[in-house]
């Protein structure tokens, strides 16, 4: 395959929830992708729906299951807090996806808790925001990719990198179960 990713190569896809990019994911990679759901925008969806009064204690259980290593017992915490709230949520297992694969620790830590992609858009959004006029598409073009390189300088070495094997093996391991 020349240029793009291997559609047949094991991958973990971090995003933020959306159904739309869920879909696309799937069609594209198949079984070969593992969604890992951005476990920040999940908690602010779920505690969006709640009184003020039981925010707190919610919030403080769904922080508890994400930091929980073991999946069985994450995903068992997860649905205490929809028994707890008379609800079900049948998407929150996604958030927990880096748990299911046991990801190691600093690892883990850069991938699940938000989606990674968000502070190269704030950072090209700020370049772009600095042109008052777009004269074409090309220029819009130019302008995105300025924004970029700009974010690029912010981006540091992912912490827990030396682990990336581990999750490679992870992820094939999990993608032919499917």
């Amino acid at each position: 395959m020349e240029g793009g990713l291997d559609p047949g190569e094991p991958r973990l896809c971090a995003i933020d929830g959306g159904k739309a990019l869920a879909k696309a994911i799937n069609d594209t990679f198949g079984d070969k992708a593992v969604v890992q759901g951005c476990q920040a925008h999940k908690k602010r969806n779920v505690l969006g729906h709640l009184p003020e009064s039981g925010k707190s204690e919610v919030a403080k259980r769904l922080s508890l299951a994400y930091m929980e290593f073991e999946y069985n017992e994450a995903l068992s915490c997860l649905e205490n807090i929809a028994a707890y709230l008379d609800m079900r949520y049948p998407s929150a297992a996604e958030t927990l996806a880096v748990a299911r694969l046991e990801i190691p620790g600093l690892l883990r830590a850069a991938v699940c808790p938000a989606n990674p992609i968000e502070p190269a858009n704030s950072a090209c959004a700020g370049v772009i925001r600095r042109v008052s006029n777009f004269n074409s598409g090309e220029t819009a073009l130019r302008q995105a990719a300025a924004g970029f390189m700009e974010a690029e300088r912010g981006f540091r070495r992912i912490k827990g990198y030396k682990q990336i094997p581990s999750l490679i093996i992870a992820l094939e391991r999990e993608t032919e179960k499917k």
